[in-house]
């Protein structure tokens, strides 16, 4: 079965969102990404649709995705993995210790880009608790949950995926890329996961 961790247009072909950093963006792939191998699923890798370069900033003005691909039954790990998008993207703006689980639970509840991350985390506890941990308080209580063990996995992993991000950034920049993929690699995977700290610059595109 495949499935996709998903930020922004359901269809990134067309329509435009609100702007947002191609940096904020990859940070929330790249949290799926790590929640996924964490759980043991290995992703196929990322992509980024519609990159629009600023004087150093580009934006992105359609969207991105984590396809990977399963046949486990549903689990918690899944949850988490699609909160960990949010959580990602919220540990790059503001550093671990600034964090607050409480912000991260908002954008997945009200940020119209989260919607896909938002029916799955949902229909994950629906599968698992049944449909009372999807209303109300309770689901808010569910999110918090998924949201503290992506925090937990992602911060002692947090310098590593500001790096990648970093350096796809300047890669993007500087050949103007209106869409940047990233496939799966080891070489990527280990430095995600904390066992290579390799500089970043060096297979980038690898």
């Amino acid at each position: 079965m495949l499935n996709m961790s998903f930020w922004g247009l359901p269809d990134p072909s067309t329509g435009t969102l609100d702007d947002c950093p191609l940096a904020d963006l990859l940070a929330h792939e790249f949290g799926h990404w790590v929640a996924l191998q964490e759980s043991g699923i290995q992703p196929d890798g990322l992509y980024v649709y519609g990159i629009r370069h600023e004087p150093g900033s580009p934006v992105v003005t359609k969207g991105g995705g984590t396809p990977f691909a399963t046949s486990f039954p549903v689990r918690w790990d899944f949850a988490v993995v699609h909160a960990a998008g949010a959580v990602g993207e919220e540990l790059y703006r503001v550093g671990s210790a600034a964090f607050e689980c409480s912000t991260a639970v908002q954008q997945l509840l009200t940020d119209e880009s989260c919607r896909h991350d938002l029916d799955e985390l949902a229909e994950v506890l629906r599968r698992l608790k049944g449909r009372e941990a999807t209303s109300g308080a309770r689901f808010a209580a569910e999110i918090g949950q998924a949201v503290l063990g992506a925090r937990n996995l992602l911060v002692p992993r947090l310098s590593n995926l500001r790096d990648e991000v970093d350096a796809l950034v300047r890669s993007a920049d500087a050949g103007k890329l209106s869409i940047l993929e990233v496939p799966w690699s080891a070489g990527v995977a280990a430095r995600l996961s904390g066992r290579d700290r390799s500089w970043y610059e060096v297979d980038v595109e690898s």
